[in-house]
């Protein structure tokens, strides 16, 4: 009730008090920075595998499913994600927000070589990587010539386009 009061009685200090909160609010949005890519570390684990003369199918069956069935324990997992090619299988793991990727590293490792027993005895050992989306590029580009040859075209590109992007 007190509050009421105070307002209704000083209206102007009130008034002053909220245009020094929107004034304050707008400078603080002007001098905010932008980054095109924020510093965001995404937990993102990576499983890849190898197993030559293996079809997605195999793949499936006796590589991606055993390790899926491990890292089913590892704690903070928000999806794991897979696919199979011939001869290679790859599992993705995301984690939480906030995750400690070197933790969450460590643990994907554990839980694959926990696997271990159940692969095939002459697959390749599975690589376990973490992954950095701020390391990637922000645009690629591609240049295509139907009358200029591979050197040629490269050439016009190191000496015309891209030191004009520079420039």
């Amino acid at each position: 009730m007190w509050l009421t009061r105070f307002a209704i009685q000083r209206p102007t200090v009130v008034t002053l008090f909220f245009l020094a909160i929107a004034l304050f609010g707008t400078i603080g949005y002007f001098s905010m920075g932008e980054n095109i890519m924020p510093n965001v570390a995404f937990p993102f684990v990576g499983v890849n595998a190898a197993y030559p003369g293996a079809s997605p199918e195999e793949m499936e069956r006796l590589v991606i499913k055993p390790i899926e069935d491990q890292l089913q324990n590892v704690q903070h997992v928000h999806r794991i994600t897979a696919f199979a090619q011939d001869s290679t299988a790859f599992v993705g793991v995301q984690f939480k927000l906030g995750t400690d990727i070197n933790v969450a590293q460590t643990d994907v490792q554990n839980a694959v070589d926990s696997a271990k027993v159940n692969l095939p005895s002459d697959l390749n050992p599975p690589q376990v990587q973490r992954f950095d989306p701020s390391s990637q590029p922000i645009l690629l580009e591609s240049v295509t010539s139907t009358t200029l040859s591979a050197v040629a075209l490269g050439n016009v590109v190191q000496n015309t386009i891209v030191s004009q992007l520079r420039g």
